[in-house]
């Protein structure tokens, strides 16, 4: 696929653990560090260890595949979409072996606890993948659900998730390889004008939820107290 040697670079990388840091800073001022860790009294320190090591994953994950979907979405439109970044390979991949040495379990979504809940509340059938990887962990679900799902009421919260899917969009010009994948192309290719303004659709309903999902996974990592920024400088 075009996108994938992009993928593999530092500017890519870097855009998206950017996006990781400016989620942390609105939803700091909403919830308290380490507001959320007294749901851990009654539990061992495995079972924390085990959300940090979820949080980890989809903090690192998440805004990757935003970016994915941005550039997408971005490519729909224009004949060539990227070419302006650098080929550069990441090096550091530390915290992407980490991820890999947990055994990260999603269930199905008619499986998922609070199935009705969610479905009601976002008027979906897709529950996000962030939720989904709690269902071993029911209690924390609940509590965490409980003091998140009206997160995006707050002003400064809906602007920061506009703000991430924005950044996302504009970011797909500085891939480090140019994606050609068109409408025409596509129509070229054998797919349907129909088919390709669902696939849009589609795309653009994901990045709507995974911009959303990047503040949760954040205002929950600074409820249990992580707040560490990764290339934003002096905070």
């Amino acid at each position: 696929m075009q996108i994938v040697p992009s993928i593999d670079t530092q500017g890519f990388i870097d855009s998206a653990l950017y996006i990781s840091d400016i989620s942390l800073e609105p939803v700091e001022s909403i919830i308290s560090i380490n507001e959320y860790k007294k749901i851990f009294n009654n539990y061992d320190l495995e079972y924390q260890n085990n959300i940090i090591s979820i949080l980890n994953i989809f903090d690192y994950q998440q805004p990757q595949v935003l970016l994915i979907l941005a550039a997408l979405l971005e490519a729909f439109d224009n004949d060539t979409i990227g070419g302006s970044g650098s080929m550069t390979i990441r090096v550091d991949r530390t915290q992407e072996k980490n991820n890999q040495k947990f055994n990260l379990i999603l269930p199905n979504s008619e499986d998922f606890y609070l199935f009705k809940e969610f479905v009601d509340f976002f008027e979906s059938n897709t529950i996000p993948d962030l939720y989904l990887s709690f269902a071993n962990h029911q209690d924390y679900l609940i509590y965490m659900w409980e003091n998140l799902q009206h997160l995006s009421s707050f002003p400064d919260v809906r602007r920061l998730i506009r703000g991430i899917y924005y950044y996302a969009i504009s970011s797909s010009k500085f891939l480090a390889e140019p994606i050609h994948i068109s409408v025409q192309e596509c129509i070229s290719a054998g797919i349907s004008l129909d088919e390709i303004n669902k696939i849009k659709e589609l795309i653009s309903s994901n990045l709507s939820m995974y911009s959303a999902m990047i503040v949760h996974c954040s205002a929950m990592r600074i409820g249990l107290g992580i707040n560490q920024k990764k290339v934003i400088k002096g905070n």
